[in-house]
């Protein structure tokens, strides 16, 4: 009889260290727009529950071109925002954390318009491959990015640190002007 094959023992996920989730809080205490970019390099239900808390507890839009999909119930109020309300909103943000998301064609290479020149950010990746490829960051951080989240976010509730939203409401204030008319059947642009 063949002997039986056991399942392969998975590594465990590395967490952030304790020098870079100190870093990345101290950016944050200087924030005052901050958010979270996510892809597909951000999976699990760690990080979906980090992504959640992050949104809900302190205020963090979190947005994703739709690899982070499903990661927050897309009907609750701290889902992810899709990539076409991004787009209009990271040019009023101060600080930006792109986990499990890699800055290629798909967001624009991290590059102007999408990304302004001076937005300072982190970036979280399981490997440190794709860290800074497209464009320069602060810090980087080799780390699962779920788990790294939900240390950022023990972080910030012993900080007792909160965002407000309101600059996000104001920079989609446009688009959602914009959206509203195509639904209701107004012509954005007449015809002679």
């Amino acid at each position: 009889t063949p002997a039986k094959s056991l399942a392969p023992e998975l590594p465990e996920r590395p967490a952030a260290s304790p020098a870079a989730l100190a870093r990345l809080s101290a950016m944050l205490a200087d924030a005052k727009r901050p958010a979270v970019l996510v892809d597909s390099g951000c999976t699990g239900e760690v990080a979906g529950q980090a992504l959640a808390r992050l949104s809900r507890e302190f205020g963090f839009p979190v947005f994703s071109y739709g690899g982070g999909r499903g990661l927050v119930a897309e009907d609750d109020a701290a889902g992810v925002l899709p990539w076409a309300y991004a787009q209009v909103a990271l040019p009023a943000c101060d600080l930006l954390i792109v986990a499990g998301a890699q800055l290629n064609m798909w967001f624009g290479f991290g590059r102007a318009p999408r990304f302004p020149d001076d937005l300072k950010g982190g970036q979280i990746d399981t490997t440190g491959e794709g860290i800074a490829r497209n464009r320069a960051v602060e810090l980087g951080i080799v780390a699962d990015p779920g788990i790294a989240l939900g240390q950022l976010a023990d972080a910030l509730a012993i900080s007792g640190a909160r965002y407000s939203g309101g600059w996000l409401d104001e920079a989609l204030a446009p688009r959602r002007e914009a959206v509203g008319r195509i639904a209701s059947g107004e012509t954005i642009h007449a015809l002679d």
